[in-house]
């Protein structure tokens, strides 16, 4: 089991754990985590240490040099007794950045969302690269329905728009998304 005889902590995880190299110097993993080790890293542990790969998320709280929590993608490779003791070969990549991405995704998911039922607007939407359209509530009320076999090309759209003008602005829309800047 992972226990409070944990190799202590080096001075280059201070940074990494958000923290001055003084607060861990001489500590071991258990002093420096707290209750994260706990609840978060000790149970992972010993699955590690009686032979399991372990792949999981840690959430370790705001700490003095951080503005905010972090998370990290954390791997447990267990190790083959070479002297007297088996052991796990850990790897931790900072994943802070990638969660606080797909959060901010979710809330504007759910924003758009919110605002796409309350409206009274027709609202649809074309992913460029595949085509795909989505339509909300509103448009279907509104327009009684959808326009045929229009879900899978955005072709329904361009046959809208009157035929003088149809061509540059099907091309221009075409040029913008091969060069977006």
């Amino acid at each position: 089991a992972l226990t409070p005889k944990s190799r202590d902590v080096k001075a280059a995880y201070a940074e990494v754990l958000g923290l001055d190299s003084g607060d861990i110097m001489g500590k071991t993993v258990p002093e420096v985590l707290g209750s994260v080790f706990e609840t978060q890293v000790r149970p992972h542990g010993d699955r590690a240490l009686a032979g399991e790969r372990v792949r999981y998320e840690l959430r370790v709280p705001k700490r003095k040099l951080w503005s905010g929590d972090r998370y990290f993608d954390v791997v447990y490779e267990p190790r083959e007794a070479e002297q007297s003791e088996a052991g796990i070969l850990v790897i931790i990549v900072d994943v802070t950045a990638r969660v606080a991405a797909v959060e901010q995704v979710r809330a504007s998911e759910e924003h758009f969302r919110l605002v796409a039922h309350a409206t009274r607007d027709a609202i649809w939407d074309i992913d460029l690269v595949t085509g795909k359209v989505w339509w909300n509530e509103t448009y279907d009320q509104l327009f009684g329905g959808r326009p045929q076999d229009s879900t899978e090309s955005w072709d329904w759209w361009a046959e809208r728009i009157h035929q003088d003008e149809s061509a540059i602005v099907v091309q221009s829309l075409k040029d913008a998304i091969a060069d977006p800047t």
